[in-house]
């Protein structure tokens, strides 16, 4: 019981410093990240899995959205969409022809159960390549604007 207990705390803490973290200005942010990297780059990884995740991307502007899906393989884009709900894909589907559109569609309805595990994996993927691009000034990502008093 003392080790679940502990667990949850030790989970709920590492959302905390998520949370925190994510609010904090970009170049604060990264300086902080660095520093525990050089501490336990386990933690800093999981800390860092809790701060973006993949229903992030759907509040991407238009032009980022673009940007990652000209980076993104079809097949990836489409396993990471089958777990998100339809009336939330659009923002991937308003994105792309009307073609690939329908094509995107068409293989999620045909598309047979999978591992939750797949899906999630693809997410990762995907969410890994759109920090990438973050870092590499190609998209905005989440409010990287910082404000001066």
């Amino acid at each position: 019981m003392h080790k679940r207990l502990s667990n949850l705390l030790q989970f709920d803490g590492l959302e905390k410093a998520a949370a925190l973290l994510s609010n904090l200005p970009p170049s604060q942010r990264d300086s902080l990240l660095a520093q525990l990297t050089e501490h336990d780059p386990v933690l800093t990884e999981k800390i860092s899995e809790l701060m973006c995740t993949f229903e992030q991307l759907l509040e991407l502007d238009a032009h980022s959205i673009q940007v990652l899906l000209a980076e993104v393989n079809y097949d990836l884009l489409v396993m990471s969409l089958k777990s998100v709900p339809e009336n939330a894909r659009e923002p991937f589907l308003s994105n792309v022809s009307r073609r690939k559109r329908e094509m995107i569609l068409d293989d999620l309805s045909l598309m047979e159960a999978v591992p939750i595990s797949q899906v999630i994996g693809s997410q990762k993927e995907i969410l890994k390549l759109a920090l990438s691009l973050a870092e590499q000034g190609k998209i905005a990502f989440g409010d990287n604007d910082e404000w001066i008093e």
